[in-house]
């Protein structure tokens, strides 16, 4: 999860794979926020989503990094690349999951708000609407939430050094 928070990712691979023995493996699982869903939708939750990407793009934040980690890896010379996915599923029939899943993104969410309304990006009443809904599945779960990391491999060839 570091990959979304740095400047150059593709240096920051770069600086793994120096540290990393010829013949090592390097893997990172990063998001990809485009594959967050709930159903039933939460009403307003599409539209905070892609103005919390914006904010963190505009922070330079990476909210789609996952979608780039093949050519990342590819430009930063790793060999032997493999993407996958892992999928997280969280279903109202095994509640607990789900409310750590609900929980841990109201958090991320309510820790925006005042940079999302304080860059008139979304307006108060309309982030508390989508934060009071999260709150009221977080203690009554329904529907689902689905979501998928975006995973990667790669090998240090033996030549480098």
């Amino acid at each position: 999860y570091l990959l979304e928070h740095v400047t150059d990712p593709v240096e920051a691979v770069r600086q793994m794979l120096r540290i990393t023995r010829p013949g090592g493996v390097l893997a990172c699982q990063e998001n990809d926020l485009h594959n967050v869903l709930y159903w039933p939708p939460i009403d307003g939750m599409d539209e905070l989503m892609e103005r919390f990407c914006r904010l963190q793009t505009e922070l330079s934040g990476a909210p789609f990094i996952g979608r780039k980690l093949f050519d990342i890896f590819k430009k930063a010379g790793a060999d032997d690349i493999t993407l996958s996915f892992e999928p997280e599923i969280y279903t109202e029939d095994a509640p607990d999951g789900y409310r750590e899943w609900l929980s841990n993104a109201h958090d991320i969410l309510f820790g925006a708000r005042d940079a999302l309304t304080g860059r008139h990006m979304i307006a108060r009443p309309e982030i508390d609407a989508v934060l009071s809904e999260m709150n009221r599945r977080i203690e009554r779960p329904n529907g689902v939430a689905l979501f998928y990391w975006n995973r990667i491999t790669a090998r240090k060839s033996m030549e480098r050094v």
